[in-house]
């Protein structure tokens, strides 16, 4: 699998070298946060260039789960975002996740690509 995780920030760019063409893949949002979160969801904007430069933008709604970890360690959500997608092209994806507005507690978002069961 393909797992790409940075602080989350606005702007953060995510690329994703891509070979295959033919094989679906699933895209998961992994989100790290504390206590310090007390929300219980974050939009953010996702925005894909693919390697011919063309682009995909939107808004996203990431559901928290309930925390069942005591207060002071972290929390850590994978949330599906895409399912059965296909990379039309070989080449290098640039992904952009933007959160929507600042949020308190949010430590790292991440993306993770793996193939389609």
């Amino acid at each position: 699998p393909t797992k790409l995780m940075k602080q989350l920030g606005y702007g953060e760019k995510y690329k994703y070298a891509h070979t295959d063409t033919t094989t679906l893949r699933d895209m998961d949002l992994f989100l790290r946060y504390d206590d310090r979160m007390d929300e219980d969801t974050l939009t953010v904007r996702i925005a894909v260039v693919t390697p011919d430069s063309l682009r995909h933008e939107e808004a996203f709604r990431l559901a928290l789960p309930a925390a069942h970890t005591p207060a002071a360690l972290s929390r850590e959500a994978d949330l599906p975002y895409r399912r059965r997608i296909r990379f039309a092209r070989t080449g290098d994806y640039c992904i952009t996740v933007t959160p929507g507005r600042p949020v308190k507690g949010i430590e790292a978002v991440g993306i993770n690509i793996v193939k389609s069961e």
